[in-house]
């Protein structure tokens, strides 16, 4: 089942203009490095070296993009995971087979984890090439301010995306819950979009200080512990814990009411 949603999102367009996306984004901020006046503003991660050290261009799209970007790429498929189904009458003809809900569901599950890994990937490699080739290979500075040969540098950018990969998947989970309960790929991406903006302005107020530890969105600077020296596990940690929290209560309900519903008949 797995392999079927797999190719079913080599079929769609909106499956590449995702995965292009992912890519260009570092493409895009060395351009405007490399041709812009003065630089980022200090208090953004790498700010000092972006703009000397290719191996911080991965980590500095990273910074940038993980906020909204991304997650805003993976409900392109996250959103339509289920309701694309619905709304395109083709549900009934996959439960025909020899098939539970649940491995359906399951397998959905997998092609867009697979999707999510995949727009990681592909920002991380461009990213990296792109800034090796432009500005060379030299030390990452870390931001306990000690430095990454290319070797130690290339791990740390790699743990740094797969740490990253958590919080954009608990973030599609409640993609896929909504494209479950509302069976509209457009009000499920929407949906998503307000949750982020929603949880952003939340983390603004310090009357709502208390809650920031516990709000997805909080979660997607976890990776910065990657790039201290030495590597600080617990960011990561309580990211994926959160993550979890926020992620499971998701697919549970996305999964009761996929199996229990006439998803069918709407």
């Amino acid at each position: 089942m797995l392999r079927l949603e797999l190719l079913k999102l080599r079929a769609l367009r909106r499956t590449y203009l995702g995965i292009g996306g992912a890519a260009i984004i570092p493409v895009v901020l060395l351009i405007a490095l490399e041709v812009g006046e003065g630089g980022p503003p200090d208090e953004v991660p790498f700010a000092r070296s972006v703009a000397e050290v290719g191996f911080a261009i991965p980590l500095f799209a990273l910074a940038f993009a993980s906020f909204f970007l991304l997650p805003l790429l993976a409900s392109l498929v996250a959103g339509d995971a289920i309701s694309g189904e619905i709304q395109g009458a083709t549900l009934k003809t996959l439960l025909t087979r020899s098939v539970s809900r649940s491995q359906v569901f399951v397998a959905k599950l997998g092609a867009v984890a697979v999707y999510a890994l995949v727009l990681l990937a592909a920002q991380a490699v461009v990213g990296t090439l792109a800034g090796v080739i432009v500005l060379g290979t030299d030390p990452l500075p870390t931001l306990s301010g000690t430095t990454a040969g290319p070797g130690e540098a290339l791990v740390r950018i790699a743990l740094a995306f797969a740490v990253a990969s958590i919080t954009l998947m608990a973030i599609a989970s409640f993609t896929v819950m909504l494209s479950t309960l509302t069976q509209n790929t457009v009000a499920a991406i929407g949906g998503t979009v307000v949750l982020i903006v929603v949880l952003q302005v939340m983390s603004t107020f310090e009357s709502l200080s208390f809650l920031r530890p516990y709000l997805v969105t909080e979660q997607t600077n976890a990776w910065f512990g990657v790039i201290r020296d030495p590597v600080d596990w617990w960011p990561m940690v309580r990211a994926a814990i959160v993550n979890v929290c926020w992620a499971v209560p998701c697919l549970v309900l996305a999964w009761r009411v996929f199996v229990w519903r006439d998803v069918l008949g709407g």
